[in-house]
């Protein structure tokens, strides 16, 4: 393959009765990139590439805003799946398969959300020249909550959260199910099954969970089936006046 881009996942095609273990130990990959082409190797046991369909997966999301500030957007009834999305931590723009991009009132519901490399559904923070710099202290993480209050569209109840994500099937992500750094704050997240989260462990870091949320302010988060994750809920800091009930 001529070219340098960003790759994350090969997808083969199959008869449809994969053993019940593959999503903890399916085939695997590896690539290896320089100025002018990427190289390729892939395990496809007992399939011929040559033969069967193959996916070669670029694009770092599904549904996203190009800018934050898109409001009151419903994504209903959809199959979204096979993303390249990138790891982030809380103090950087966080990407999912599908995400808010720092917005207010969206509904997502009743959807497929799965085969993400990383998160499967983010309401996290906007981007800035400061993402990944923070090196993972305390005053990194405090100094992102000021850029957040002093962004273009500020962090304020006015403006951003409202979320409510309900009735979706998450699974086969590599990060969370569902994370959000600030994004989730005064939303309602309920009725998702959210599964196979982390399970192949092919990242570290403090943003694994089926659910993962920092400054949850007066979220509920309810009535949720969270199973075959490395966490099932996880609230970093600010969960303040957050409502966790029904849960299993």
């Amino acid at each position: 393959m001529s070219g340098v881009g960003t790759l994350c996942l090969v997808f083969k095609g199959g008869t449809g009765n994969a053993p019940a273990n593959s999503a903890v130990n399916p085939q695997l990959w590896f690539a290896q990139v320089d100025d002018s082409h990427t190289t390729i190797w892939a395990q496809f046991e007992g399939v011929n590439p040559n033969e069967e369909q193959v996916e070669i997966n670029v694009r770092q999301a599904v549904f996203y805003p190009d800018q934050p500030g898109r409001n009151f957007i419903t994504v209903r009834g959809f199959i979204l799946q096979h993303a390249a999305t990138p790891w982030a931590p809380p103090t950087a723009e966080q990407i999912g398969l599908i995400g808010t991009h720092w917005s207010k009132g969206w509904i997502i519901e009743n959807n497929v959300i799965t085969h993400s490399v990383c998160s499967g559904i983010a309401l996290g923070k906007h981007g800035d020249q400061f993402d990944n710099t923070s090196a993972d202290t305390a005053e990194g993480y405090v100094k992102t909550i000021e850029r957040a209050h002093a962004f273009r569209i500020p962090w304020t109840k006015a403006n951003i959260g409202h979320h409510i994500v309900r009735n979706n099937v998450i699974a086969f992500c590599e990060q969370a199910g569902i994370v959000g750094s600030l994004g989730a704050a005064f939303s309602t997240v309920e009725g998702n099954v959210i599964h196979d989260i982390h399970v192949r462990h092919l990242f570290t870091g403090a943003e694994m969970a089926g659910i993962k949320f920092h400054a949850a302010i007066d979220t509920v988060i309810r009535r949720n089936h969270i199973y075959r994750t490395t966490r099932g809920l996880w609230l970093d800091w600010m969960a303040q006046g957050t409502r966790v009930s029904g849960n299993l």
